[in-house]
């Protein structure tokens, strides 16, 4: 028990003086109060609930057999079952999963921004995430639609490199976000051709049904 204690207090130490060494750094760089604000806030709450870490670092390093099967397992129903990709090979949506990169924001959070392009799609691993849409005070946009757990968002403009988000998505509850960038995964659609097709007609009907 003493064991597990001195390596959580350990570990804090070292977290501690990560984020407050980052903190002198924006600081030093003049970055607004405000902004500085927020990050060490977020940094706090990633610290009480996730005890500093996203998806574990050592099981980053490891071989890619063994993140594939630990990322299949966890994240793979988003990718194998979403209308986008679900008619694709296996082998092509295997390291699809792989690319796939785990997120964490708290409530008031904003993920993305109306007529941001950041060649992203979004699944919702865990959470709720709120559509919001502009009004006449920029500060207090109105909650259109809550996305829920397994529901995803930003699909047609993580497929194509000019399209900006349709509406602006915040963190309704503490959520965990499976983020996918275009650049890291489209290369592998020169292997699997019939995927490609698959994809593309596909998010041609997806666009006219969401």
């Amino acid at each position: 028990m003493c064991s597990v204690l001195e390596v959580t207090s350990f570990t804090k130490t070292i977290y501690a003086h990560k984020i407050a060494y980052m903190r002198g750094y924006l600081f030093v760089h003049e970055l607004s109060p405000a902004l500085l604000e927020q990050i060490w806030q977020y940094m706090v709450l990633l610290w009480d609930i996730l005890r500093g870490t996203q998806f574990p670092a050592l099981l980053a390093e490891a071989p890619n057999y063994l993140i594939e099967g630990v990322k299949t397992s966890l994240f793979g129903t988003h990718i194998y079952s979403n209308y986008v990709f679900c008619t694709c090979q296996v082998d092509f949506l295997r390291q699809i999963v792989i690319r796939v990169k785990q997120y964490t924001y708290y409530p008031g959070n904003p993920i993305a921004f109306k007529n941001e392009i950041n060649d992203t799609m979004y699944f919702i691993y865990y959470g709720e995430v709120e559509v919001l849409i502009e009004t006449n005070d920029l500060y207090n946009p109105e909650v259109h639609d809550v996305l829920k757990e397994g529901d995803a968002f930003g699909v047609i403009q993580g497929l194509n490199p000019r399209y900006g988000h349709s509406n602006s998505y915040r963190a309704r509850t503490y959520s965990i976000i499976l983020q996918l960038y275009r650049l890291d995964w489209d290369y592998l659609l020169e292997s699997f051709p019939d995927s490609r097709v698959e994809i593309y007609d596909r998010a041609d009907t997806y666009q006219f049904t969401v």
